[in-house]
């Protein structure tokens, strides 16, 4: 029965951690991309930093050494750091922060060019009103001036140089949406990225709280079946 009860108490003891490994992960929380990494001046990588680098720096390499590498900033700041916190390619924050950025200067041209466009027809109208009423005007006459004519070529002239300026705006907004459909969906595939590694870090975390919890159960386990078997064989381990 004393056997039993040890089991039943590790048991226990096993849950209890669990459900406290679920309590501390009621609210959700991530580590910070936000990381700073120190340039030195010597390779050892001993003193004080030169500089610290936020996460997704674009650095010029000057040499490598082993398992470390000399770089050098856009201001003209040269250390050395570990090989390993260096990547071909920017950090998918940096990548969603830079598409952003782009989206938001797009947003901005095609804005822009609406606002051309919108112009151009107004312009048109303009244009077509004054060449109709020209015509209807030359219609009542029946002997054409000559600066009647001038006039209804001139507003011709006008007319299809406002139609051929708002066929190349036209073009340019539909290159534009292109490219914002284009960064959008990219844009997307990064935040689906983002999200994607932040849950793996997440899964992994309950996995080593889970795995600890574990451990010190078991362990707890065994320290009180090994009390309650000394108690019983007068302080001897059997």
């Amino acid at each position: 029965m004393d056997r039993a009860a040890c089991w039943a108490t590790s048991l226990f003891l096993l849950m209890s951690g669990m459900l406290s490994a679920n309590v501390a992960w009621a609210d959700d929380m991530y580590v910070t991309d936000q990381l700073l990494v120190g340039i030195y001046t010597d390779r050892s990588l001993t003193g004080p930093p030169v500089k610290l680098l936020k996460s997704g720096t674009q650095l010029e390499v000057v040499q490598r050494d082993g398992q470390v590498v000399e770089v050098k900033t856009s201001d003209n700041n040269q250390g050395w750091l570990k090989a390993s916190y260096l990547t071909l390619e920017p950090p998918a924050q940096a990548q969603l922060a830079k598409q952003k950025q782009k989206i938001g200067q797009l947003n901005s041209r095609i804005k822009r060019q609406w606002t051309k466009a919108a112009n151009a027809e107004n312009n048109l109208k303009k244009i077509e009103a004054e060449n109709l009423k020209t015509k209807q005007q030359l219609e009542r006459l029946t002997k054409q001036s000559a600066s009647g004519k001038n006039q209804s070529v001139e507003l011709q002239q006008q007319l299809q140089q406002l139609q051929n300026e708002r066929k190349e705006q036209d073009n340019q907004l539909k290159l534009l949406g292109d490219e914002r459909d284009s960064l959008t969906s990219s844009n997307s595939e990064l935040s689906a990225t983002l999200e994607s590694l932040q849950g793996t870090g997440r899964w992994k975390w309950f996995t080593a709280a889970f795995a600890v919890t574990f451990v010190i159960g078991l362990v707890a386990g065994i320290a009180l079946l090994d009390k309650r078997q000394r108690k019983r064989h007068g302080g001897f381990r059997i």
